[in-house]
């Protein structure tokens, strides 16, 4: 019965209502999502922080309609939605600028995110942080997912005006070729800011960075606990040099194989 729909007049909302998966009396379910946000229309600025609810469904359905919307943030952490985002479409979303959405270990593959191609091409500052999905990938076998998974992230490149982009694919199974397929999907502009969390997949073997990668200005690039030898580290090491636009670099190996001298 939760709603704010006689405050039709906001143009800003910030809720969390983070439970604990063990928690049944602390979730919010999908009629109560939908009911929190529906005759918002006016809504400018969204913030949800719902880490855990796993009652949500197709609840985030409503966010649709908010077409009037420059940020979106979506703290989903946990919520186990699967294959619940799949209808999720920010095409009508003409004015929106930085978008953030933080869906970390909810059980998602490849076929769980199409929503990353629907993200508008005007948008300047975009966060996706994936970690903990595992069937991401190589678990169901790279021949399986390497097609689908160029034709989900190829509206990527139409992100023109993006000057900032935080990637976070945590342990994700990556696997060479699938790392290489995200890499380079990412846009062609030069970035302002670029950041890579490719950390604790330890099946990647190699990294091989390409434009989007070596024409950013600030470039954080996570690759702890991956499987990384000495020789990548090498090898890594002597593309980053290749950039002629690099001004600030943070390079995180923590816990990869024994780093040499070199």
């Amino acid at each position: 019965q939760f709603g704010l729909k006689t405050l039709c007049h906001l143009t800003a909302l910030d809720v969390s209502m983070q439970s604990l998966a063990s928690n049944q009396h602390q979730r919010i379910s999908e009629a109560g999502l939908s009911n929190l946000l529906l005759g918002l229309d006016h809504l400018r600025h969204l913030k949800l922080q719902l880490c855990g609810n796993t009652s949500l469904g197709s609840g985030l359905d409503v966010v649709n309609t908010l077409t009037e919307l420059r940020s979106l943030h979506l703290n989903l952490w946990g919520c186990d939605l699967q294959d619940n985002l799949q209808s999720l479409d920010l095409h009508k979303m003409r004015y929106l600028d930085t978008a953030y959405f933080n869906c970390g270990y909810n059980h998602f593959d490849i076929w769980s995110i199409p929503w990353i191609g629907t993200i508008p091409q005007h948008v300047t500052q975009l966060t996706v942080e994936l970690s903990e999905n595992q069937l991401l990938g190589g678990l169901l076998g790279v021949d399986e997912i390497a097609p689908e998974l160029r034709e989900l992230l190829s509206p990527l490149k139409n992100l023109e005006r993006l000057t900032s982009l935080s990637l976070h694919l945590s342990g994700c199974s990556l696997e060479d070729e699938v790392t290489d397929i995200i890499i380079s999907s990412l846009p062609t502009q030069p970035l302002r800011v670029l950041q890579l969390h490719l950390d604790n997949n330890k099946a990647l073997t190699n990294c091989r960075l390409t434009t989007p990668v070596l024409t950013a200005r600030a470039l954080v690039l996570n690759l702890s606990r991956s499987g990384l030898d000495d020789a990548s580290v090498v090898a890594l090491c002597a593309q980053l040099e290749s950039s002629e636009t690099l001004k600030n670099l943070g390079l995180r190996l923590d816990w990869c194989g024994g780093v040499t001298d070199k």
